[in-house]
C-alpha cells in the first residue's frame, strides 16, 4: 500500500503522509497505548461519514473516483468501537487528508506555420491546487533543446523547426518538485505533445498578355505561384479582385498577396506570398507626311516621307 494513516485510541491521530493521490492504496491502522484488542468489541469504520465495509484494527482502503482530477478532496477516518453486548462506544476520528488527482498538462500553440516562423506554446498545467511546477523538459522531434524551461516556449528554425512534409512533433515534460512535499502515490511526472506542420514558403509572379496597354484595349495579369499544389490558395488583388487572372484596361501598378489558408473554416493562414506588375500605356502615334516638293510638273514624280512620334513616356 502506498499510504499509512495511524488512528490512535487516545491522544491526538497522527498522520504518516500530509496527501494522498486519487487511486492510490491507503492502510488506514488503529493504534492505542491504553487499549487491548478483543474479540468482544466491534470496529466500524467510516470515511467523510459514509460507513465502510472493513472490520478490525486495519484495513486497505482505495482512493478511486472521488469527483473532479481538476479539484482537491479531503478524506476524513473514522472509527467506532463498540461492546458487542451494546455496553457503549467510542469514536476516535482521524485527521483531513487532501486527496488530489495526478497532475496532467496540456499544450498549446501555433500547430500550422510558414516556414521561417517562430512557433510559440504555451504549457497549461491542470490541478491547479498542485504545487507549481519548477521544471520542464523539451523534445523537437524525439531530440531534446535547450530552452529556459518556462511555461511559454518559442522555437525557432535554428532549432530545427524546417519546412518539411511530416508534421514536427513537440513534447514537454514537467517535473514535480519533490521539496514541495509527499505525494504519495501521485506521479512527479506529466507529459503533453503537439504536431506542428511547416510549409515550405511559396513565391508568386505576375504574368501579363503583353508589357504595354494600347489605347483602348486590354491587358490580362495571372499570378503563377511557384507550387501548383499549395492547398487552399487565395488570390487578392490591388484592384480588389480574387481571381487568379484579371483583365485590366488602365496603367499603373498592380499587386497581388497569395496566401494559404491552413484551414479554410476559420481563415487561419500559414504562409503569404506577393508580387507586383507596372502595366505601361501605349498611346498612338503622331504621324506626320513630307514631301520633298510642294509642287510637280504634269509627269514629273515626288518622294513623300512619313514620320511617327512616340511618347517617350509610354511603354
Amino acid at each position: 500500500a502506498d499510504v499509512k494513516v495511524n488512528v490512535y485510541m487516545q491522544g491526538d491521530p497522527t498522520l504518516l503522509v500530509d496527501m494522498a493521490c486519487m487511486g492510490a492504496a491507503v492502510d488506514v491502522v488503529a493504534e492505542g497505548t491504553s487499549f487491548t484488542p478483543s474479540d468482544e468489541y466491534i470496529y466500524t469504520w467510516y470515511r467523510n461519514g459514509v460507513q465502510l465495509p472493513a472490520q478490525g484494527l486495519a484495513f486497505t482502503d482505495h482512493l478511486d473516483n472521488l469527483g473532479d482530477v481538476d479539484s482537491v478532496y479531503t478524506v476524513q477516518y473514522t472509527l467506532v468501537i463498540s461492546h458487542v453486548n451494546g455496553c457503549g462506544s467510542i469514536t476516535v476520528e482521524g485527521s483531513q487528508i487532501p486527496v488530489v488527482a495526478p497532475r496532467t498538462i496540456s499544450l498549446s500553440g501555433d500547430t500550422h506555420v510558414c516556414a521561417g516562423t517562430d512557433v510559440s506554446l504555451v504549457v497549461t498545467t491542470h490541478n491547479t491546487s498542485l504545487p507549481p511546477v519548477p521544471a520542464f523538459a523539451w523534445y523537437l522531434d524525439g531530440n531534446p533543446v535547450i530552452v529556459p524551461g518556462g511555461y511559454a516556449e518559442t522555437f525557432t528554425e535554428a532549432d530545427g523547426m524546417t519546412a518539411q512534409v511530416a508534421p514536427h512533433n513537440i513534447i514537454v515534460v514537467a517535473y514535480l518538485d519533490p521539496s514541495t512535499g509527499n505525494y504519495a502515490g501521485c506521479s512527479s511526472i506529466a507529459t503533453a505533445s503537439i504536431d506542428v506542420y511547416v510549409d515550405v514558403q511559396p513565391t508568386v509572379q505576375i504574368v501579363a498578355t503583353d508589357s504595354v496597354l494600347c489605347e483602348d484595349g486590354e491587358v490580362t495579369l495571372t499570378a503563377v505561384p511557384s507550387r501548383e499544389d499549395i492547398p487552399n490558395m487565395i488570390f487578392a488583388w490591388s484592384n480588389l479582385d480574387t481571381a487568379r487572372s484579371i483583365t485590366v484596361n488602365a496603367d499603373g501598378v498592380y499587386d497581388v498577396e497569395l496566401t494559404q489558408l491552413v484551414d479554410p473554416a476559420v481563415s487561419n493562414p500559414s504562409c503569404t506570398a506577393t508580387a507586383s506588375y507596372e502595366v505601361k500605356l501605349a498611346t498612338k502615334p503622331t504621324v506626320t507626311l513630307a514631301a520633298d516638293f510642294d509642287t510637280i510638273c504634269s509627269g514629273s514624280q515626288v518622294t513623300l516621307t512619313a514620320t511617327a512620334t512616340f511618347d517617350a513616356n509610354a511603354g
